[in-house]
């Protein structure tokens, strides 16, 4: 939230979350965005500039990649 409010948000990927299930994971994705649309929506009303925080569900049929790909 700090680097949202100060426009130092880095374009990445800073929280990997890994579900066992697909629906376990669209569930988490959910309870993120409520609350980051509530912060928003504050943040607007108090006029406040905040770079939007994403989220994202990924889901994956295949092996995930060797260490050495990250």
């Amino acid at each position: 939230m700090r680097q949202a409010r100060n426009d130092s948000l880095p374009d990445e990927t800073r929280v990997v979350y890994v579900s066992p299930l697909k629906a376990l994971s669209n569930d988490v994705h959910k309870n993120l965005e409520l609350p980051l649309a509530q912060i928003r929506e504050l943040a607007a009303k108090h006029g406040i500039p905040l770079a939007s925080i994403r989220t994202a569900v990924r889901t994956e049929t295949r092996p995930p990649p060797s260490a050495s790909a990250w």
